[in-house]
């Protein structure tokens, strides 16, 4: 049986539980949605299937840039995407439901150079910059709150509250490892 050195043991045991308590407290920011106004919801951009169908997270994401809308907790939507292999513009594609969920087109604003976390949030701070807007609620889901909220104040945009829908989804479990490392990423601007 191979035997790991004592400091070994206790590093990998201090990695595992750092990774555990990001995992733990990005779910719990994520899950807490506070329901102050802002000037603008950023709405995060998520895969388009081949059909045009918006996948799961994305529509879950798109239901409640509307709710929020309609409650006037954000004066207007910035949706951000790009075009992804399936050939849509997640951004459009957003745009188009969201007026379909009676949302006034003149509401929404399109960026579709959103390609990552990062570069929606530096877009976002252009487009509140140039709007004079000094407020962002990051509409995305619960897992990716954190990572958002913290791309955005590194780019200058603060304050950036958060704002998930409560639906689980079985891709969650992939989603929550995957954000806790990519928050230390962002953290540390490696990323």
């Amino acid at each position: 049986m191979l035997r790991l050195p004592h400091l070994l043991r206790w590093i990998l045991v201090g990695v595992i539980g750092l990774f555990a308590i990001t995992a733990i407290g990005i779910s719990i920011d994520g899950l807490t949605n506070t329901r102050e106004r802002s000037d603008f919801g950023l709405v995060l951009g998520n895969k388009v299937h081949p059909d045009g169908r918006l996948s799961v997270a994305l529509q879950s994401r798109v239901d409640q840039a509307a709710e929020w809308y309609q409650a006037d907790l954000v004066g207007h939507l910035l949706v951000s995407g790009a075009t992804g292999k399936e050939g849509h513009d997640e951004a459009e594609v957003m745009r188009t439901a969201l007026v379909a969920r009676g949302i006034p087109i003149s509401a929404i604003t399109v960026d579709s150079q959103g390609w990552d976390t990062r570069q929606s949030a530096r877009n976002a701070a252009a487009f509140a910059k140039q709007r004079g807007f000094s407020s962002v609620t990051v509409i995305t889901n619960y897992y990716h709150i954190s990572r958002s909220k913290l791309a955005c104040h590194q780019e200058g945009l603060s304050p950036a509250r958060g704002s998930s829908p409560w639906r689980f989804h079985p891709d969650n479990l992939r989603s929550i490892p995957r954000d806790a490392i990519g928050w230390w990423l962002y953290l540390l601007r490696v990323k």
